[in-house]
């Protein structure tokens, strides 16, 4: 009961410290003269790359497998849907005639709004993950992966709004709803656990954002960063395989 409780306090206390970081990481580039758009950002959305996969990989996916019937590999499956659905909207949401002139010159203010839509989509199931955590232990891991990609992601897109010159009101306002996702999926998560506890649900829901966890680091994170060449190939790749490996051993003690 006290492990319970303790899971249900951390749940709550991540809602409000992800919002808090969504919104404030949006914020953050109108609070800069030049916001820093270098290697360090660069390399730190490497390591938050590394931890995702490590967290999709060694933590979510394993115990909704552990939590899933054997008779047919439904994790794996539900792994796949999580990884390959973002990608399929994302594709069809960007699917569209060949541009106009004028459509040209509203490309630029269009495409941080497609971000915001993805990224709100994945943060929207994150949020289920954390919610639906049936551990402590899991619930506080999730906490901390969230929380170092979250500020970075959110970073990024002020930055893309900047760039795209939106104003601040209508961007703080996107801002806002950016960061109410996540807390969002966990009311949602939490609601599926109080609800559904001990059934096949609340696996299949941890499932679904561990592939969701690796279509960030590999289809979003990693690309952009590899293309931008902010870093030296090498640093970000071991900032990448360093992010793997803390929660590689975090599996191995908790």
């Amino acid at each position: 009961m006290e492990a319970e409780r303790g899971s249900l306090a951390v749940k709550l206390f991540a809602a409000f410290v992800l919002f808090a970081a969504a919104y404030g990481g949006v914020v953050l580039p109108w609070r800069l003269d030049r916001p820093s758009s270098g290697a360090p950002l660069s390399l730190a959305s490497a390591l938050s790359a590394g931890v995702m996969l490590g967290a999709g990989l060694l933590h979510l996916l394993p115990d909704a497998s552990a939590s899933l019937p054997q008779d047919f590999p439904y994790a794996n499956a539900l792994f796949a849907l999580g990884l390959l659905a973002p990608l399929a909207l994302e594709q069809l949401a960007r699917e569209e005639e060949p541009l106009s002139a004028a459509a040209l010159s509203d490309e630029r203010r269009g495409a941080p709004l497609l971000v915001l839509c993805a990224l709100s989509f994945h943060s929207a199931l994150e949020g289920l993950a954390q919610g639906a955590a049936p551990t402590l232990a899991l619930s506080a891991e999730l906490l901390l992966v969230l929380l170092l990609h979250k500020g970075l992601a959110a970073f990024a897109l002020g930055c893309l709004f900047l760039n795209a010159g939106l104003s601040r009101r209508r961007a703080f306002a996107l801002g806002a709803g950016f960061a109410a996702a996540t807390p969002l999926g966990i009311c949602a998560g939490l609601l599926l656990h109080a609800t559904l506890e001990g059934s096949a649900w609340v696996a299949s829901a941890v499932a679904l954002a561990a592939g969701s966890f690796c279509y960030v680091a590999l289809l979003e994170v990693l690309p952009a960063e590899l293309s931008a060449r902010r870093a030296p190939v090498k640093a970000l790749l071991g900032m990448l395989a360093l992010g793997f490996a803390l929660m590689g051993l975090l599996a191995l003690y908790v």
